[in-house]
């Protein structure tokens, strides 16, 4: 691809990447990768026995927490925090990777309280 266009950006799309998982990949991309673009589920609860994310936590939070992944019996993985640990990660591996999250999706049906989906991506309150 970066033989057609020289200027693409290549990402590693990963739910739930942790050093194994990023390492192993930057190890074997032939140098190609320019990002890190993860997926999260803010809203998510339930297992193990977490809270729905509220409107107030929502309007508070910033960036949002990934209920869904990393430690969830801290309320999950918290990006500001993470997304350093991928840099360096990527730094170990001789690499610079820019980190993206690109979806909140909203989890589970059961768990969305008072929200109601919009459309994919997107809940009112």
């Amino acid at each position: 691809m970066k033989g057609e266009d020289p200027a693409i950006r290549i990402f590693l799309n990963d739910n739930n990447p942790n050093a194994n998982r990023v390492g192993g990949f930057l190890t074997n991309d032939g140098g190609t990768a320019d990002g890190l673009e993860t997926h999260g589920k803010w809203l998510y609860g339930g297992k193990p026995k977490l809270l729905p994310g509220t409107f107030k936590e929502w309007r508070e939070e910033v960036p949002l927490r990934d209920r869904k992944n990393g430690n969830r019996s801290e309320g999950g993985r918290v990006w500001r925090e993470v997304a350093d640990d991928y840099r360096t990660i990527a730094k170990a591996a001789g690499r610079t990777l820019l980190i993206a999250n690109n979806e909140y999706g909203l989890g589970s049906g059961r768990q969305r309280g008072g929200l109601r989906p919009l459309h994919d991506g997107l809940a009112a309150f």
